[in-house]
């Protein structure tokens, strides 16, 4: 699975970002950040007992891996080991970052140009390296995570695919926008660009399969088998107002059928045909290929969802609920919306400043069973930034058994 982070911020590992980042401006002051944080607390997650790991056990987590500049060079952590560490060559960010398998391909940001280069963890030299020209200064050019073939990039004036085998251009194209896609769809045999144009384009080649233009509008899609569901939108310099709603077949570009406007938000797209989608007061099934609605759930508040593993799919909102898709219904509901994601697990936190202390709650997302265990922190309360919920790193141990917690600052 592709995984994709932008900027220098602390992440829960094992979630997923997108890819696209905007302009960049040097950092006044750039920080070190420390070889080794704080310890490493393990919560058995059948009995909540809290035992502190030896750092020479933290390689045995499973946590992702993220680059960040610190002063003159480029690390790659995994949790709290730096696994790669070399020269940052003048950059003072990390534009864009996707992780492929066993391989990270990074975008490090200076003035004037950008250097992609291609890591593996525990080696300190690239594979390879490559410096590419800014079409403006302080332009950064995006990525987006495509799971498989070449990376697909975009500047101001164009969409990229470069091989991952050793960074040369595989194909280019001219963008019309004058600006970067809002999105790039992978539909298997093409890659659909919107925009104000939705563009397919054949992986291999970057040949135009089809073109719908959109007379000005901004066009956001997603893909639910061969249907795109199109919603366009008209702005000016104060806000964007909804217009032109249709589904597109992804094979042809033909218009299957036109949906009311607003449309129904996407929040996970469940199957080949179906998708979980926002309603007034809840949650529905989308048939795509006709544009039926069923099944309609009350949820509050502003939802957002992923799919699991198993089918169901996680929805955030007010509470956190789990629901089986076929048919649509709530397996188990918890009182919070726990964000931060570790495994099967959720997680989230409830804070003591005067003593000190912070209680971890873990949720297992299959039975929705709710655990806590209490950590001390060794930072002082006052240094700690628990309005913001808590500064963790969460990682699974390769049988869940245990889950791990460093506590850190927030970049």
């Amino acid at each position: 699975m592709a995984r994709v982070l932008c900027g220098a911020v602390l992440r829960v590992v094992l979630v997923g970002a997108l890819a696209a980042c905007g302009s960049r401006v040097a950092p006044a002051v750039s920080t070190p950040v420390p070889e080794r944080g704080e310890p490493l607390y393990r919560v058995h997650l059948a009995t909540g007992v809290v035992t502190t790991i030896d750092s020479a056990r933290s390689e045995r987590l499973e946590g992702d891996l993220e680059a960040k500049i610190n002063g003159d060079r480029l690390h790659v952590r995994r949790l709290d080991r730096i696994v790669v560490d070399r020269p940052a060559r003048g950059a003072f960010d990390v534009a864009w970052q996707i992780r492929r398998g066993d391989m990270l391909y990074v975008s490090l940001f200076r003035h004037d140009s950008q250097i992609y280069e291609a890591l593996r963890p525990g080696q300190n030299e690239a594979v390879w390296s490559r410096v590419v020209a800014n079409d403006h200064v302080d332009a950064t050019h995006g990525a987006f995570p495509t799971t498989t073939g070449p990376l697909i990039l975009h500047t101001w004036y164009s969409i990229t695919a470069i091989r991952t085998e050793d960074g040369s251009t595989l194909w280019t194209v001219p963008w019309p926008d004058n600006g970067s896609p809002a999105k790039v769809v992978d539909a298997g045999a093409s890659l659909i660009a919107c925009a104000q144009d939705i563009v397919a384009l054949a992986p291999a080649t970057g040949q135009v399969r089809w073109q719908r233009k959109s007379h000005g509008e901004l066009a956001e899609c997603t893909l639910v088998g061969r249907n795109l569901l199109v919603a366009t939108r008209t702005c000016d310099d104060k806000a964007c107002t909804p217009k032109d709603n249709f589904v597109l077949d992804a094979d042809t570009g033909a218009v299957l059928y036109t949906q009311p406007s607003p449309p129904p938000r996407v929040l996970a797209v469940t199957d080949r045909d179906h998708a979980l989608v926002e309603v007034p007061n809840g949650a529905a099934m989308l048939d795509a290929r006709t544009g039926t609605l069923g099944g309609t759930l009350a949820l509050s508040g502003f939802l957002s969802a992923e799919r699991l593993p198993e089918g169901d799919v996680l929805v955030r909102g007010e509470r956190t609920t789990r629901l089986a898709v076929e048919p649509l219904s709530i397996r188990w509901q918890a009182p919070d919306a726990y964000s931060e994601r570790a495994g099967q697990f959720l997680v989230g936190t409830r804070s003591d400043v005067p003593a000190g202390k912070s209680t971890v709650v873990l949720i297992d997302t299959a039975s929705g069973v709710e655990r806590e265990a209490e950590l001390p922190t060794m930072r002082p309360p006052g240094d700690f930034p628990w309005e913001r919920g808590g500064a963790f790193v969460v990682g699974t141990s390769p049988t869940d058994v245990d889950i791990a917690i460093r506590f850190g600052h927030l970049d």
